[in-house]
């Protein structure tokens, strides 16, 4: 697009110099072709008349005393110079003027506004003067120059040219110009949308394979997963009967199936998600209840580290429309890993309230906080901020991947902010009831 303005703007700009150097060649020209003929019309207007008594009758009684010879007015100076821009600029006839500024030869155009005094007068102490002046009809080109005879200025000669025809071409070539580049603009959008679509293609192929294949992996793994949590749990019936070694290595086996068991369950809601095969069942609830009943359901996990959970309702019900199971599963989330990475004996607070058309529940932490720079990944799939303790803690980095896809689905949306070593709060806001409907 660069390059297709650069060309259609030189290709003005050519067009216009052209017919500029033109209407020049023309003016120029014509007062050339004019020059001796304009000395000798002023040499001729500054010579004074001789009066003739020749061929007269003093005698006759009807003559008069008026009787004498009459100068007559010299001719109008006519040139038709040769026309270099294809008849687009009309000369008009040539003036001269003397230095007292009345015209010598030629006749007033008072419609072109010729002859152009100033002009002429700037000639006559400048050598030469060229101008463009705005008439009734249209711009027109002035070209005045000196008449020296013996090194003296006795006048100057003037030439002009209506440029009209020139600007109506100019202004014909730029709307067809700009037709041109807007249609190539049009053009070469529609070819880069093609372009982008057809290289798209392949990558959107191959997200969707992605898509399949963890889909399908986890689909198949949820089967031998389980048999294996089945088998461990089984052998932990007779688990003080083993030595223990072996007691060791059973405990190891629960805890590695349970963490493989949830990583594929979430590989598999996160395939739904992005399929879009796992619909939110929209129903009409009371936000402040749900919370309030998941706060007391991750009470007793988090009293066993020593970590508070209070809740603070709002003034009245919220009312949200939303899939109440999906939620509720957000805010365990939520408070799951506000009870693993908060500090001893920390407070982790509930808080709903109604904000416009939302309603808002947030969950702070007096935990560990969240670095400045890990703040804008922490929603990104497979991201942990301190992946040690994560892996510790059971934790794969999807949790809040999900957490905001499940918000999303339901037409609402997720934030985090954080103070390292302050404490964190995480924000979810749902459409009401009124402003769903």
């Amino acid at each position: 697009m660069v390059l297709l303005s650069a060309v259609l703007i030189a290709v003005f700009l050519s067009v216009k110099i052209s017919l500029e150097r033109d209407t020049r060649n023309d003016l120029n020209s014509a007062t050339e072709s004019a020059a001796e003929l304009a000395s000798h019309e002023l040499i001729e207007a500054a010579t004074p008349p001789v009066l003739s008594g020749e061929g007269s009758d003093h005698s006759d009684d009807d003559s008069d005393d008026d009787d004498h010879d009459v100068v007559p007015t010299p001719p109008s100076i006519s040139v038709e110079p040769e026309s270099s821009s294809g008849g687009l600029t009309r000369v008009f006839p040539i003036f001269v003027i003397d230095t007292s500024g009345a015209i010598v030869s030629g006749t007033t155009l008072h419609d072109a506004g010729l002859p152009n005094f100033a002009s002429a007068h700037n000639a006559q102490l400048m050598g030469e003067d060229r101008r463009t002046i705005d008439t009734d009809n249209g711009p027109v080109e002035v070209l005045s120059q000196a008449v020296v005879a013996d090194g003296v200025t006795i006048g100057s000669i003037q030439v002009a040219a209506s440029i009209s025809s020139q600007q109506r071409v100019l202004s014909i070539l730029m709307v067809v110009l700009a037709i041109v580049g807007a249609s190539a603009a049009v053009l070469a959008g529609f070819a880069s949308f093609f372009l982008a679509r057809r290289s798209m293609q392949p990558i959107e192929e191959a997200f969707s394979r992605q898509r399949t294949f963890i889909a399908d992996a986890a689909h198949e793994l949820r089967t031998p997963v389980a048999v294996v949590q089945a088998d461990a749990d089984a052998l932990a019936r007779v688990q003080s009967s083993l030595p223990d070694e072996d007691r060791a290595l059973l405990e190891d086996l629960q805890r590695e199936s349970k963490f493989i068991g949830d990583v594929v369950g979430r590989l598999l809601q996160i395939a739904r998600l992005d399929a879009g095969v796992q619909p939110s069942m929209a129903v009409d609830f009371d936000l402040s209840a749900l919370a309030q009943e998941t706060s007391q359901a991750m009470h007793r996990v988090a009293g066993l580290g020593g970590i508070d959970i209070s809740y603070a309702p709002g003034t009245s019900p919220t009312f949200v429309a939303a899939d109440p199971i999906q939620i509720r599963l957000v805010l365990m989330s939520i408070l799951d890993n506000a009870v693993k990475y908060n500090k001893v004996d920390g407070e982790i607070t509930v808080k709903v309230y109604q904000s416009g058309n939302e309603g808002v529940v947030e969950v702070e932490d007096t935990g560990v906080g969240v670095a400045l720079t890990d703040l804008g990944e922490v929603f990104s799939r497979f991201y942990r901020v301190d992946r040690a303790r994560s892996r510790a803690d059971g934790g794969v980095g999807l949790g809040l991947s999900i957490a905001r896809a499940v918000v999303e689905s339901n037409g609402g949306n997720i934030t985090m902010q954080s103070a390292e070593g302050v404490g964190t709060t995480v924000r979810i806001a749902l459409p009401t009831a009124n402003a769903a409907h």
